[in-house]
């Protein structure tokens, strides 16, 4: 049978759990991510149930996926007409607009960093102290899928008190922990946590840093 003659939500359904299935992700966990319930997921792969634009759209943001595709409007998964952009704090009603994010990052991008669009996080810097890489009031996006130090590169931390922290984190071979650092020493001295600290959380690792002047 051609897809033609199949219906929309039937092919819809086996796009969605292609994708999922290729994400390596169980129906729960995509449940989790999109915000819907792992009954209306399986409706939905099963095409039992056809959901709205606005789910289809909230379900390719999860997965990172054109939602052109997943509504079955085209037929490319990541050609040319995979424009979608990913907007990390979602607008609400009643919502003080100068709160809102003021940036959307392209989906495309998102992933060529190695990141999945869900695993994205965005804070505002709260001090100078890597500049002039970072300065306070740059909005930086986290992934959060990156709590691990390798190498050498820009993290965001959580201490104890809550604070959202952005540093320098350098794996420290030979040694079980990483070094924290800065770019002004005399503020912030360089400080070694080892594995088994529990003074610092590691929230992700920094892939973009955007500036208003």
């Amino acid at each position: 049978m051609k897809d033609n003659d199949i219906p929309i939500n039937k092919i819809l359904g086996r796009r969605l759990q292609s994708i999922r299935q290729a994400q390596n992700l169980k129906v729960t966990e995509l449940a989790e991510l999109s915000g819907f319930s792992r009954s209306s997921i399986q409706n939905y792969e099963a095409g039992t149930r056809q959901p709205s634009l606005a789910v289809i759209i909230r379900l390719a943001d999860a997965l990172g996926c054109n939602p052109a595709w997943l509504a079955t409007f085209t037929e490319s998964e990541t050609g040319d007409d995979f424009l979608t952009y990913h907007l990390v704090n979602k607008y609400q009603p009643g919502q003080d607009p100068n709160k809102a994010d003021s940036v959307m990052y392209s989906v495309n991008r998102i992933q060529t960093a190695g990141c999945l669009p869900s695993d994205t996080m965005l804070i505002s810097a709260e001090d100078n102290f890597l500049s002039p890489e970072i300065y306070r009031g740059d909005e930086v996006l986290i992934d959060t899928s990156k709590n691990v130090v390798v190498g050498v590169d820009i993290y965001c931390f959580r201490d104890r008190g809550g604070r959202l922290l952005l540093r320098y984190a350098r794996e420290e071979l030979g040694r079980a922990g990483y070094t924290l650092y800065a770019n002004n020493d005399s503020h912030v001295p360089h400080v070694f946590i080892g594995d088994d600290a529990s003074s610092v959380e590691i929230v992700g690792r920094v892939i973009n840093v955007t500036r208003w002047r």
